[in-house]
C-alpha cells in the first residue's frame, strides 16, 4: 500500500516537471485516492491465570484440580480500523482451567501509537461472560446438591499489547489481557467457589481486508 503510494506520487511529480519544461507529456497521470484496508480478522491464544476464591465449611470435600488458576486460552475476532489510531474489535475468547471452561462474548476499543516500528495500544474491554464446570466440584455422596453447574455475568476488561506488521496485510501482535467475573458456585448453601477475574499473555496474527 505504501509503496503503490510512492509509485503515484513520483508519477504526478514527473509529469508537472515535464509539463513545466515544454515537453509535452506522453500521458496524463491521473491521480487517484487510495483505498485503506479498514476491516480485518485476527486469531490468537496463550496463557491464562484465574483469580479463584474459596469459603469451603468443614466437612465438603473438594474433588481434585477444583481451585485450579492455571490454563490456556484461545481468541477469534474481527475488528475496523477508523484511523491509524484507532481500531475496534468484536471477539469470542475462551479460557480452559482444569475443570472450568470460561467463554467471553466481547467488544474493544483500542488507541494505537502508529508513528513507531513496533505500535503498541491500550484498550477498553466489555462483554457477556459464561462459566461452564465440567464436573461437580465437591464431594456428593449422601448429599443433594445445591447448585447449577454454570454461571453467566457481564465482563469488563483492559488490554495492552504491540503490533508488528509484517506487510500491508499481515500483522504480528501480543498483548497482555485482564478481564473481571463474578462467577460464584454456592455448596450446600455453606460454602462458594469465586472465579473472580482472568488474566492473559497471548500472540497472533491480523489480516486486513
Amino acid at each position: 500500500m505504501k509503496t503503490g503510494q510512492r509509485l503515484i506520487a513520483s508519477l504526478a511529480v514527473a509529469s508537472t516537471i515535464a509539463y513545466a519544461g515544454g515537453v509535452a507529456p506522453m500521458s496524463v497521470v491521473e491521480v487517484v485516492p487510495i483505498v485503506e484496508e479498514n476491516f480485518f480478522v485476527y486469531g490468537s491464544g496463550g496463557a491464562s491465570a484465574a483469580d479463584v476464591k474459596d469459603s469451603i465449611s468443614e466437612g465438603v470435600i473438594l474433588m481434585p484440580k477444583v481451585l485450579g488458576e492455571d490454563g490456556t486460552i484461545g481468541e477469534v475476532g474481527v475488528g475496523y480500523r477508523y484511523t491509524e489510531n484507532i481500531f475496534v474489535t468484536g471477539f469470542i475468547h475462551a479460557a480452559y482451567l482444569d475443570d472450568v471452561d470460561i467463554l467471553n462474548f466481547n467488544a474493544s476499543i483500542n488507541y494505537r501509537f502508529s508513528d513507531l516500528f513496533i505500535m503498541p495500544y491500550v484498550g477498553l474491554v466489555a462483554g457477556y461472560s459464561t462459566l461452564e464446570w465440567q464436573e461437580v466440584p465437591v464431594d456428593t455422596t449422601g448429599k443433594q446438591v445445591e447448585t447449577k453447574l454454570d454461571a453467566d455475568h457481564a465482563t469488563f476488561g483492559l488490554q495492552a499489547g504491540a503490533e508488528f506488521e509484517m506487510t500491508d496485510q499481515f500483522t504480528l501482535f501480543g498483548k497482555y489481557q485482564i478481564m473481571t467475573h463474578d462467577h460464584l458456585m454456592e455448596i450446600f448453601t455453606t460454602s462458594d467457589i469465586e472465579h473472580a477475574n482472568v488474566q492473559s499473555l497471548q500472540g497472533g496474527i491480523r489480516y486486513e481486508f
